[in-house]
């Protein structure tokens, strides 16, 4: 029997989500549900809600594609109902809100995942598969502003991303941190930049802005002897070191649908992990940069 799957949010990131639930196999769109009642006519042939709360009780699983600020409280109210729910990220905009979803979802046996996007991108799986041992990493993330992610700060909205791909990539604890942060369109910050310090001696510099004039998704590695850039949008590597360099070429995939496939994995039973805490230390971080963003502009 296909997992009966519910699209809660048909904004930009809701509706790429269901062209991809529409291409899966033993997946069953079920429901669709947004405020906005003048989607509904974007999708005559499915059963069409204005209120999550809502949906029909054959709903097996949730995707909740809508303004962060939502995602604690409807999250909470579908994993009380025993339904697998998928969050675009952030699980929530708090760590102890994060934490209870975490604790909610094992104690009633379902399958809660975040949207991290970036960790399915090709790029970065090459990263992680080199088993780097940087001293300095650089994540640099530049978007225009599109409106979106609007009711939380840059920090949240984007950063969190890099936030994610650095705890994989490093681990480690933090040691100290500093932040400085600019809020020049909407009344939150849109342009951060963090300077991490672990307690191992490697350094970490994020710079997120959703206001530039280009797009750019690049990490910057150095460790002993070589540096590496990893293009995350075009799906590039570049290595130079002292006997010279090379270049990879990664090529373009699918992240969205592999991080789909990946959440209907396991709630089909196919891998162990039904529950992922790692979203939790990653708000933490986020928490603590917020905190230390110091006078915005």
């Amino acid at each position: 029997m296909p997992v009966r799957v519910a699209v809660v949010g048909l904004g930009h990131m809701g509706r790429l989500h269901l062209q991809k639930l529409l291409q899966m196999k033993d997946v069953e769109v079920v429901a669709l549900c947004d405020k906005e009642e003048g989607r509904r006519r974007d999708y005559p042939s499915f059963p069409f809600f204005s209120d999550p709360y809502e949906l029909p009780s054959i709903c097996d699983a949730v995707l909740l594609c809508t303004p962060a600020t939502t995602h604690y409280g409807l999250a909470r109210r579908f994993l009380e109902e025993k339904r697998h729910v998928f969050v675009e990220k952030p699980l929530a905009t708090r760590s102890e809100e994060a934490k209870e979803l975490v604790e909610m979802a094992k104690k009633k046996g379902v399958v809660l995942r975040t949207g991290f996007i970036e960790r399915f991108n090709p790029t970065f799986k090459r990263a992680l598969s080199m088993r780097l041992s940087p001293f300095f990493v650089e994540i640099s993330r530049q978007t225009a502003f599109t409106g979106r992610g609007t009711d939380v700060s840059v920090v949240m909205d984007l950063m969190i991303h890099d936030i994610d791909l650095s705890l994989l990539l490093l681990g480690g604890n933090i040691k100290d941190l500093s932040a400085f942060g600019l809020s020049l369109v909407t009344d939150k910050v849109d342009v951060a930049c963090a300077d991490i310090f672990l307690e191992d001696g490697g350094r970490l510099c994020l710079k997120t802005s959703r206001i530039a004039p280009v797009q750019r998704r690049e990490m910057l590695v150095y460790e002993d002897g070589r540096s590496l850039l990893f293009d995350l949008l075009n799906g590039r590597i570049a290595v130079r070191q002292k006997e010279g360099g090379y270049e990879e070429e990664i090529g373009r995939a699918d992240p969205l649908k592999d991080e789909l496939s990946e959440f209907f994995s396991a709630v089909l039973g196919s891998t162990c992990n039904p529950v992922d805490e790692t979203p939790i230390f990653s708000i933490r971080v986020a928490e603590e940069i917020e905190r230390r963003l110091g006078k915005v502009r």
